[in-house]
């Protein structure tokens, strides 16, 4: 792909992007990044706090204080009074906080691949909305329908700016390159274990 000599994305450096990506091509288990997340009940209702830091690049972990980041999940204060849930109130919701890492890693994969190809954005927003059958959760219906929970995710990319309509094709497809976006779309396979604390 063509590389723009001087990015066209404030605050990337295409050139440097691309060197990235020609070693990356060459060693490709050396650019894996291994991710994980962490909650904790917190003991009351669905109170959860999410804990998110360490992380390792090519076998080699990356723990660092600064990147200590909690999050308080739990639920909207009206559906927590409605299920029954004592003392509620409102908090991110774990579907909320998916649907907000899926529009940052959309427009993510969009800038950096905007810069790759010389595409001068005037502006981006991305939304993500999905409609969720809460049934499963509550346990209302059999565990066996919890794919059928979530039928689809719409994903609105607002751009400003001049562009073609093939720029704005490429752009389309530079929002499928995001990581969570294959995630949602349920490219991977998820496995259980338990374990003792």
């Amino acid at each position: 792909m063509a590389t723009a000599q001087k990015s066209t994305v404030p605050g990337i450096d295409a050139e440097k992007l691309e060197e990235f990506n020609r070693f990356a091509e060459a060693n490709p288990g050396d650019v894996v990044l291994d991710l994980e997340a962490t909650t904790i009940w917190e003991g009351h209702g669905v109170e959860n706090l999410g804990k998110i830091g360490r992380w390792t690049l090519a076998g080699q972990t990356i723990d660092k204080p600064t990147r200590d980041f909690s999050i308080q999940f739990g639920a909207w204060k009206e559906v927590e009074q409605e299920i029954g849930i004592e003392g509620a109130h409102d908090r991110i919701e774990p579907m909320e906080a998916a649907l907000a890492g899926m529009a940052s890693c959309v427009s993510t994969a969009i800038t950096l691949n905007a810069a790759r190809e010389g595409i001068t954005l005037g502006g981006l927003e991305v939304t993500a909305k999905a409609s969720v059958d809460p049934r499963v959760l509550l346990g209302a219906v059999p565990v066996e329908e919890a794919e059928a929970c979530l039928k689809s995710v719409d994903v609105e990319i607002r751009l400003g700016g001049d562009l073609s309509q093939a720029e704005k094709d490429k752009i389309l497809e530079m929002a499928r390159r995001s990581p969570v976006h294959a995630l949602v779309k349920g490219q991977n396979s998820i496995s259980e274990r338990l374990v003792d604390i």
